[in-house]
């Protein structure tokens, strides 16, 4: 049988304790539009995050001259042509 970690549970208790107190935190930061540190909803109200995306130095030129015609962000661009998608 393992010994119980005095700890443990008072250390999770507090992690959870924290992680509410910064939920709370970035909801009154931006009107509650900020959801956690990397998920905010947009002005529709739907949910967006953040994602690191490694793509060549020409197709960024590319992604980036094509929002530009298209009078959007390279976000936008993206979303367009992922909702375009038969998934």
């Amino acid at each position: 049988m393992e010994k119980e970690n005095m700890f443990k549970k008072q250390a999770l208790v507090r992690h959870q304790q924290q992680e509410a107190l910064k939920s709370e935190l970035y909801k009154e930061a931006d009107g509650g539009r900020v959801v956690d540190a990397s998920t905010v909803k947009d002005n529709n109200g739907e949910l967006r995050t953040t994602m690191t995306l490694s793509i060549t130095i020409e197709d960024k030129k590319k992604l980036k001259l094509l929002a530009l015609k298209k009078g959007k962000t390279v976000s936008g661009v993206i979303h367009e042509f992922v909702s375009e998608l038969d998934v």
